[in-house]
């Protein structure tokens, strides 16, 4: 009866159910989307938009603050989140800075970081000096994103390699190359490898830093949907070999896995569905 259509959109990976208050009131109905926040969505890096619309004209709050009451509730339960007004007449825009922890008991053994746009990227790298990227040859003549992340590589004169990133050359060959160019450009324990790819770049760029000098560093950004959902997730590595898919390798968590849409928006429309 308060409310007929409150919407809470998650960053760009969701939208719950719209949630109506009835006879419960509006506290109960603060109470509902924050408890569905918590179970659903509590450890995610996302963006909460609030959408809120009187159903009844003589209805005494206002858009506004129905909207203003609801942030209320919600920074109560997340203390750490900012908000953001832009249009406080339709919605409140609640921001949280939060990654999603990958742990192994009580230690965080990984991130997945997301956001909108590959800027992102740039802080994400602040704390290591010693980058070294393996890009896709694909990526790096199709995807207009890899001009702008080669300009965060630039800046933080980070050199780069590209490798064919095909189920042909998945092999020890490529892992070897790749180990060889590190090699050559001076990466040691203290390195960071970032794989800019789909899941067989991932794949291999993990299994090389994870076998050279006995393991170092190594971060993903994934270009296709389907690796941001599965090959750059679970610390999966490996090559194929002779006749067997994915043969060698090894289980190893990246330092971070970097999620972003911008780097969609140039897969052809049978990559993009692989990933649905």
């Amino acid at each position: 009866e308060v409310v007929d259509n409150l919407k809470t959109v998650f960053g760009v990976s969701g939208i719950c159910p719209v949630v109506r208050a009835e006879d419960e009131g509006f506290e109960k109905l603060c109470e509902t989307v924050v408890q569905y926040m918590k179970d659903v969505y509590g450890d995610c890096d996302k963006t909460f938009k609030v959408f809120a619309r009187r159903a009844r004209k003589n209805y005494p709050l206002e858009s506004q603050e129905i909207c203003m009451e609801m942030g209320g509730a919600i920074l109560n339960a997340f203390p750490e989140i900012k908000v953001d007004v832009r249009n406080p007449k339709v919605m409140l825009n609640i921001e949280i800075r939060k990654h999603i922890n990958i742990y192994s008991g009580d230690r965080v053994i990984s991130r997945v970081i997301v956001e909108r746009t590959v800027a992102g990227l740039e802080p994400c790298l602040e704390k290591y000096s010693h980058v070294f990227v393996v890009m896709d040859s694909n990526v790096a003549i199709s995807c207009p994103a890899a001009t702008q992340i080669a300009g965060i590589m630039n800046r933080k004169g980070a050199p780069g390699h590209l490798i064919n990133a095909s189920e042909e050359e998945k092999t020890m060959d490529t892992v070897m190359d790749i180990c060889g160019w590190l090699l050559d450009n001076g990466a040691d324990r203290d390195a960071l490898v970032l794989a800019v790819g789909g899941g067989i770049t991932t794949d291999l760029v993990g299994f090389a830093a994870s076998i050279y000098k006995r393991g170092v560093r190594f971060a993903y950004v994934p270009t296709t949907l389907l690796a941001q959902v599965d090959a750059s997730v679970g610390g999966k590595t490996g090559v194929n070999f002779e006749r067997y898919k994915n043969m060698l390798g090894v289980i190893r968590q990246p330092e971070f896995t970097f999620v972003c849409p911008q780097v969609l928006e140039s897969l052809p429309n049978r990559e993009f569905t692989a990933g649905v």
